[in-house]
């Protein structure tokens, strides 16, 4: 009888470690099932997080990007209205040579309108800017071409006797040697230097230079005229009345 309770005993406690095994290794499963998908849902959630802060990220950069390119419109108009008003103003009025490094200045910044318009890739403002920008360059060069003749004209008009020397540029044939008496006695010169070329010396006093190069005139800068223009001065069309 002792020792069938003892078996009872033993057995009991068998089983009772076997089911105590069991409910461990359930509990310890359970547990890390729930750590696995703890740690999912706060991967899940981060992930989330993050996803969502980028795109508000690059949607406040477009945003941005609108903005800038706006500002930057608004100033390039604002140059290329500043550039018209001024050409209109220029345009009723003699111009000088301030005028014309004003109109250089307003130009560089037509140049910068057309790289800024081309760098946010808006391709129709920059062909207008770089059009705009190219026909100003041609004016200014006109403008500056013909404000020289303008002045070395007023100086030939008040050339003094026996002063500095002049040159007269044309092609071959025009009438240079023909009239240039005419023309040194307008200038009040008493010497010519006909066929004269870029490279070789002349007299820098007294002397009618001729000359059919098309330049560069060194040393002569402020003192040259063209045929055209040494025949335009009213000392020359006098005299060529008289001996008419």
């Amino acid at each position: 009888m002792q020792t069938t309770t003892l078996t009872l005993i033993v057995a009991g406690l068998v089983l009772s470690l076997i089911g105590l095994a069991v409910y461990s290794r359930r509990s310890a499963e359970r547990a890390r099932a729930t750590g696995y998908n703890l740690g999912y849902d706060d991967a899940e959630s981060s992930n989330a997080d993050l996803a969502q802060y980028q795109a508000a990220e690059i949607l406040r950069l477009q945003n941005q990007l609108a903005t800038n390119r706006a500002e930057q419109s608004q100033q390039v108009d604002a140059i290329m209205q500043d550039c018209d008003a001024r050409i209109a103003i220029y345009a009723a009025r003699a111009l000088s040579a301030e005028d014309i490094t004003t109109l250089q200045v307003a130009n560089k910044q037509l140049a910068l309108a057309a790289e800024t318009y081309s760098n946010f890739k808006l391709l129709d403002q920059t062909r207008f800017a770089a059009t705009v920008h190219g026909r100003l360059e041609q004016l200014i060069t006109r403008l500056k071409e013909a404000h020289g003749s303008s002045n070395a004209l007023e100086l030939a008009e008040q050339a003094q006797p026996n002063g500095k020397s002049w040159l007269v540029y044309g092609p071959e044939g025009c009438g240079k040697t023909k009239n240039a008496r005419a023309i040194a006695n307008a200038l009040g010169l008493t010497d010519i230097l006909d066929d004269w070329q870029p490279g070789m010396q002349a007299p820098t006093t007294k002397t009618l230079v001729l000359t059919n190069s098309t330049g560069p005139f060194e040393p002569f800068s402020r003192r040259l005229l063209s045929f055209e223009q040494a025949m335009s001065l009213p000392a020359v069309k006098a005299q060529m009345e008289a001996a008419a």
